[in-house]
């Protein structure tokens, strides 16, 4: 499985990555997915906007620009929202809004990369 890691540092911020980069990947996103593991998160990648129609459960949306550096993050977005973007987003994370669980601690202008798990 893909992992997210901050760049400079190689912390691992999502263990288990799944990314998005078809057109009908990013369309169907977590829509109906019945919950998203602790240690997964879903990437959009070029993906400027993200909606939660259809969805099971709150998300944390992350944002980055295109050279993979944090912009912002919006907590506990509601199923059925089509929420705002921070300017100059080109990629969006989405993890499952969990109380219990702590936020990314990324800081704006933090770059972020991501580990390809490739199958042999």
């Amino acid at each position: 499985m893909n992992s997210l890691v901050k760049t400079g540092t190689g912390h691992i911020l999502v263990k288990n990555l799944l990314v998005r980069a078809t057109s009908w990947g990013r369309l169907r996103g977590l829509v109906l997915y019945p919950q998203l593991e602790k240690d997964s998160a879903m990437f959009f990648v070029a993906t400027k906007r993200v909606h939660t129609h259809g969805m099971l459960f709150p998300l944390d949306l992350y944002f980055f620009n295109r050279a993979m550096q944090f912009i912002g993050s919006q907590r506990c977005v509601a199923p059925w929202k089509l929420p705002e973007s921070s300017e100059g987003t080109h990629h969006i994370l989405e993890i499952h809004h969990r109380p219990s669980l702590e936020p990314l601690r990324l800081k704006v202008g933090e770059q972020v990369s991501i580990l390809w798990k490739i199958r042999q």
